[in-house]
């Protein structure tokens, strides 16, 4: 018997699609090459989305209207249970789908988008899969209760299965709450809070879209040594976690307040009470779950 790739995981992705109707819906591919035929309108319309879910390795997204409810990713079928978590993680840090379909070799996994991810490396929660379907020639049977009319027809959308606290954007609105409360006990206003937090939030947009890379910054840094050493340290806390999501060269610039705003030159400084040597942006963000932005 010869070997099982990943491909065999496209092939049952591709079955389900026609065994649930999705294929005569709006369900697009991520891969820019299929931006062609009777598939250039939807790019148009639905283009950053789908950007978005390639950059996350999915595969095909479905859309109600301009909605992406559905995010299809095949992983390899010796793909482990760690692969499993980071395939959801990053599905649902897209904030706006409902459902997340994967295929493993002939094994399919439904997941609602509902809940958030384990927070460190360290953590073991794991995500339950609201249906595992063993062989793809059973999805069209147990399956059913996510047939494509279902999910058109917000059937399978009202339920408590794809809603609730831990949906990504409603996490987004906790960590902005949080972070104004840590800055407005270091003495921020709660003005100029939100104004440097939006403005932390697009920095980070930019440069995990590459818009703006490493260089840019400590171009930015190379104008004091002080701010040059800060640019250059470890982006993570004390514990391990990750923040502002991941990997990020920004993030080392907030250990210093002076930096800080010079990436913020039109915020006003004089409402900042704490000093250069109690500032630590990073430190308030490393109290919140970042992974959501």
């Amino acid at each position: 018997m010869g070997s099982v790739s990943q491909s065999d995981s496209a092939a049952t992705l591709e079955r389900l699609y026609e065994d649930l109707g999705f294929d005569d819906g709006t369900l697009l591919s991520t891969v820019v090459e299929a931006r062609d035929g009777a598939k250039t309108e939807g790019w148009e319309r639905h283009g950053e989305w789908l950007l978005l879910a390639g950059r996350i390795g999915a595969e095909k997204v479905y859309f109600v209207e301009d909605d992406p409810v559905v995010i299809f990713s095949s992983l390899a079928p010796e793909a482990d249970d760690d692969a499993l978590l980071e395939c959801y993680r990053r599905a649902w840090s897209m904030a706006r789908p409902r459902y997340l379909f994967v295929a493993r070799g002939d094994e399919i996994r439904v997941y609602a988008l509902s809940a958030p991810p384990a927070k460190t490396p360290h953590e073991k929660a794991t995500i339950e899969p609201l249906e595992v379907v063993q062989k793809a020639g059973e999805a069209a049977r147990r399956l059913k209760a996510f047939h494509r009319e279902r999910i058109d027809h917000g059937d399978a959308l009202d339920s408590d299965m794809t809603s609730g606290a831990g949906r990504a954007d409603q996490q987004l609105i906790r960590d902005v709450q949080r972070a104004t409360n840590a800055l407005d006990q270091e003495g921020l206003s709660r003005r100029t809070a939100h104004a440097l937090i939006e403005r932390v939030i697009l920095i980070r947009y930019l440069e995990d879209r590459k818009v703006l890379v490493p260089e840019y910054f400590a171009d930015i840094a190379s104008a004091n040594p002080t701010w040059a050493k800060a640019a250059t340290g470890g982006s993570a806390s004390k514990d391990g976690r990750a923040l502002i999501g991941a990997k990020s060269t920004f993030a080392e610039c907030l250990d210093n307040k002076a930096l800080t705003y010079e990436f913020s030159p039109d915020l006003p400084k004089t409402s900042m009470a704490t000093s250069s040597s109690r500032w630590t942006m990073r430190g308030r963000l490393s109290e919140v779950d970042t992974s959501s932005w």
